[in-house]
């Protein structure tokens, strides 16, 4: 068998027999990313090939194609949806077939802006709060959250939308790797926990929250917190050893020699985001990046249209603490007819609410006639809300501002750049080196 590339995945040609490839999106460490037009249903997909060599051992194959849909059950616009997984029989890769993405990533944006302003900032990672809020209750660690791997999509009134990649197939990759006693570490420097660097056994939702950690400063400052080390370390070795002693200078002093000014609040929410004990880091996503948005000063983003759009209640009646029935109204007028026509019509009238009910029975009214009037819906020239990606603030105007996914040519935007922050352009590092890992 040989393994796909680029070249052999070529325009035009037919990958596990109904997928026709129409251009590669992106390369990386595991593989290759396609967008193709699968030839059964017309509509075009991303297919991400990965190269044979990552899950060598047949039993591990098989586990594949069910753990490359480990997030199925899990219900989150901020999840990408997967078509399809399994091996290809002629080249012996395994493949996932996933929605095409419109937008670009993290890593490509930052590398654009600059920097992230610090409303921006909650903004997006409130939306991985929840993604992973909702994954690590069902279990699942994701392992390797990085900027790369936070796509930005828009939804159809512009607000960003964020998702989550490669969920599951870190912990395959791990799986196999320690089947063939491999000594790779799975992560991605300098976002990777230090219980990941060696490998203890404890890699838990508390190693997700450790990168967040990170990926909150690398956004808010342009650089990741460990840039400077991976530029003075000697070796990837010394490198990793000072990452698992945890950060030593206070973020806020560090982000100054990169002109940036934080809060001094946001150092004590970083050393705990990023304490070296998982046990003293935050329980959940979405409580540390609440707390982040209290350290920054800024207000959490508002709730889903979902929901908003909460099930309508009965309006409650003028005169009492409770909702009144038909029925109950109708006993009323009995009372008030029998007291003025006497009580010879009180037999008639007493009748008529269980007619009444008799018919609703069969026809009934619609629901909203003794509901509250829906809330009116955002139209399109509704101002922007917290949900949506504020200016980037007046210390950063002169920055380059981020693509929408209407300025983009390409159905998932470009592919991220060769010159991203998180590699310094000036000179090799060892964060280089890792990126390969």
């Amino acid at each position: 068998m040989n393994a796909p590339s680029r070249t052999e995945l070529s325009e035009g040609s037919i990958f596990h027999g109904h997928y026709q490839i129409v251009r590669s999106v992106n390369a990386g460490a595991m593989g290759v990313v396609y967008e193709v037009v699968d030839l059964k249903t017309r509509r075009r997909r991303a297919l991400k090939v990965m190269l044979p060599s990552i899950i060598q051992n047949a039993e591990m194959r098989e586990r594949f194609k069910l753990e490359a849909t480990i997030t199925a059950d899990i219900v989150s616009e901020h999840l990408v949806e997967t078509f399809d997984a399994g091996v290809d029989p002629e080249t012996g890769a395994p493949f996932l077939t996933m929605e095409l993405l419109q937008g670009d990533d993290l890593a490509t944006l930052l590398y654009d802006r600059g920097r992230f302003a610090p409303a921006e900032v909650v903004t997006l990672l409130w939306q991985v709060a929840r993604a992973l809020d909702k994954t690590h209750a069902a279990g699942i660690v994701h392992r390797d959250l990085k900027p790369e791997n936070l796509f930005v999509t828009h939804r159809d009134d512009g607000s960003p939308r964020v998702k989550v990649l490669d969920f599951g197939i870190a912990k395959m990759v791990a799986q196999s790797e320690a089947a063939d006693r491999q000594t790779r570490n799975l992560g991605t420097p300098p976002y990777m926990s230090p219980e990941q660097i060696t490998g203890d056994g404890t890699i838990g939702p508390r190693s997700d929250l450790y990168a967040l950690g990170h990926i909150a400063y690398a956004l808010l400052v342009g650089h990741p917190y460990w840039m400077d080390e991976s530029k003075t370390s000697d070796s990837v070795y010394a490198f990793l050893m000072t990452m698992m002693q945890g950060a030593k200078e206070a973020p806020t002093q560090r982000a100054k020699r990169y002109g940036v000014t934080l809060p001094e609040a946001f150092d004590a929410w970083f050393a705990r985001a990023t304490d070296i004990v998982p046990s003293v880091r935050f329980e959940r996503a979405s409580e540390e990046i609440t707390a982040l948005a209290t350290a920054l000063g800024v207000a959490l983003p508002g709730p889903a249209e979902a929901e908003v759009l909460r099930p309508l209640a009965p309006a409650p009646a003028v005169a009492s603490d409770k909702p009144q029935s038909k029925t109950g109204v109708a006993a009323v007028l009995v009372a008030l007819m029998a007291l003025l026509l006497g009580a010879s019509l009180v037999v008639v009238f007493a009748r008529w609410p269980a007619q009444e009910e008799t018919r609703t029975t069969h026809a009934a009214p619609p629901e909203s006639t003794n509901a509250a009037p829906p809330e009116p819906r955002p139209s399109a020239q509704t101002p922007p809300t917290t949900a949506e990606l504020v200016p980037v603030a007046a210390t950063a105007s002169a920055l380059p501002t981020a693509p929408t996914a209407s300025a983009s040519a390409s159905p998932r935007g470009r592919p991220p750049s060769q010159n991203a922050p998180s590699k310094p352009a000036r000179k090799t590092s060892v964060y280089d080196q890792l990126k390969t890992l």
